[in-house]
């Protein structure tokens, strides 16, 4: 996973991306050669939350999807699915679309769950990095999209800047 850092000057903060690019197994309409990309940011040593950047604009239900307990802020959302390694179903959740629509966040629990496969109160126990995570969204005319990204064994900078070793086993 490359690593780069970015300022917010505002909060005085230093924030760690990490970026690591995929690749469609089932891309969106007219996305032509597009590549989507995972950013992971870490500050003061704490996991955010994950970045999916499509690469291009795709149809999702304007206003608040997935309202309800699982969506306490005004802003719209979209389904998504995770599955990883040889996983037979799919972990499915609700994730905020923005960017007009290019990307979809993913927060804390559902970052970890990425990387290991498990949420981050899952029993305090560390896990492993999955090997290989897909994720899917169904866009709003009902077209499925399928991004496929492969986890680097060594994420040490990755455990390390975002203090994620009491949810990851060392290798």
């Amino acid at each position: 996973m490359a690593d780069m850092i970015a300022d917010d000057f505002k909060d005085g903060i230093s924030i760690n991306i990490f970026n690591l690019d995929g690749k469609y197994v089932k891309p969106p309409s007219g996305s032509g050669s597009l590549t989507p990309r995972l950013s992971i940011s870490c500050s003061r040593r704490k996991l955010g939350g994950a970045n999916i950047e499509l690469g291009t604009a795709i149809p999702y239900a304007k206003g608040l999807a997935g309202s309800g307990a699982k969506n306490t802020k005004s802003t719209p959302r979209i389904p998504f699915a995770l599955r990883w390694d040889d996983k037979k179903t799919a972990d499915e959740d609700w994730g905020e679309v923005q960017n007009e629509g290019e990307d979809i966040y993913l927060d804390q629990n559902q970052t970890l769950k990425l990387l290991t496969g498990y949420p981050g109160d899952a029993n305090g126990i560390p896990r492993n990095y999955v090997n290989r995570q897909s994720v899917s969204v169904v866009d709003s005319l009902g077209h499925r999209i399928v991004m496929q990204f492969d986890i680097p064994k060594d994420s040490a900078g990755l455990e390390l800047d975002c203090g994620l070793e009491k949810w990851i086993k060392s290798h």
